[in-house]
């Protein structure tokens, strides 16, 4: 599946999770349960989703259990950067919840910045990692290296599931409007970009990633 693509499969299968489910829709929509066509409202949840992981960069997790140790878990990620001799570096995932350590490659080995002589934090809710005391990231291709746990601790923000409300909406009444109903060929293409609601699109600007 190409993300970001404006034609796309109506019936293709989504593997990723997403951001809101078929429940939360009836209640956005206040449907009975079970909805109408239940396997095309949840195609366009899917759809809906990758939609704004493209537009936004990011994709949207809850955080697993923080890991007892400081040492790298199964709950962490790791991301190799490049240092741009600044004072900040922006992480793939977003919101950091915990940075483990911060290493730079010195030409043979990974070295690890200490945090006492180089102290550095994350801003909240965001994937900004920067130097308290101005210090500067090693200038270099590929050569920072982050351990970090993120996501959201409970639930996805309301505004984001919102966006992603509108957004399955659009595409149901899209699809609706030119008579694609559940099919098994899943052969049915159509063009769903072009009017996407401004309320969606001003909240998805909101969480784009900032690089």
């Amino acid at each position: 599946m190409r993300v970001g693509n404006s034609i796309r499969t109506f019936h293709e299968s989504i593997i990723m999770a997403d951001i809101i489910t078929l429940t939360e829709f009836r209640d956005y929509d206040d449907l009975p349960s079970p909805a109408e066509h239940e396997n095309q409202i949840t195609s366009a949840i899917g759809l809906a989703t990758s939609y704004i992981e493209e537009k936004t960069g990011r994709v949207f997790e809850l955080a697993e259990e923080p890991s007892p140790s400081p040492s790298p878990s199964s709950n962490d990620v790791v991301e190799i950067l490049d240092g741009k001799n600044s004072t900040r570096l922006y992480t793939r995932n977003a919101p950091i919840v915990a940075i483990i350590k911060i290493e730079y490659w010195c030409g043979n080995a990974w070295v690890e910045y200490d945090i006492i002589t180089t102290p550095y934090s994350f801003k909240a809710d965001s994937n900004i990692i920067y130097f308290i005391e101005g210090h500067r990231f090693v200038p270099g291709y590929q050569n920072i290296r982050v351990t970090f746990e993120y996501g959201y601790d409970a639930a996805l923000p309301n505004d984001l599931k919102l966006a992603c409300y509108l957004i399955t909406k659009h595409i149901v009444m899209e699809a609706e409007r030119l008579g694609i109903t559940n099919q098994s060929d899943g052969e049915q293409t159509f063009n769903y970009t072009h009017a996407i609601p401004k309320q969606a699109l001003e909240i998805i600007r909101r969480y784009k990633t900032t690089w």
